[in-house]
């Protein structure tokens, strides 16, 4: 990996280029609006419990920390399947929702019970601002990945 700019690392996958650091940024974002939109819906001291906290900022904290977790990942998949960032960034969005909220959330929080719950409404709104994460997600990618693919060719 070589940095390319602020904030950008670049490397290579499988021959395809990863851009590190516009998919975090975006991913950043995306986790941004989504936790406003959990923080009016009184939802961010769930997060905050995945380490035993009941506090909004601490689940501000994790929320951000998980977002720039799975922006890494992100950069990854956007490199397999570039064409169309946005539509990327909202199938991972989905992905994202299964794994994390309906699955692993649950299970970590001691209530196997709930996995793959459907039944009420707050899985479904979760759903909706997992698409909305992923979409900005994928947005922000596109434009700030497509100035480091710009910066690479003209250095190359």
């Amino acid at each position: 990996m070589r940095p390319d700019g602020p904030c950008e690392f670049m490397g290579n996958f499988s021959g395809r280029p990863v851009h590190f650091g516009p998919a975090v940024i975006g991913s950043l974002a995306g986790t941004v609006l989504f936790g406003v939109v959990m923080t009016m819906m009184k939802m961010m001291g769930m997060v905050a419990a995945l380490v035993g906290s009941q506090s909004v900022a601490i689940g501000w904290a994790v929320h951000l920390a998980i977002g720039a977790v799975f922006g890494l990942a992100f950069a990854f998949v956007v490199a397999w399947f570039p064409d169309r960032p946005w539509l990327t960034g909202m199938l991972y969005g989905m992905a994202v929702w299964v794994s994390g909220p309906l699955i692993v959330m649950p299970l970590w929080l001691g209530m196997p019970g709930m996995v793959l719950d459907l039944s009420s409404s707050t899985p479904w709104f979760s759903l909706m601002g997992h698409l909305l994460y992923g979409l900005v997600t994928g947005i922000v990618y596109a434009r700030l990945g497509a100035s480091a693919e710009r910066k690479s060719a003209a250095a190359a």
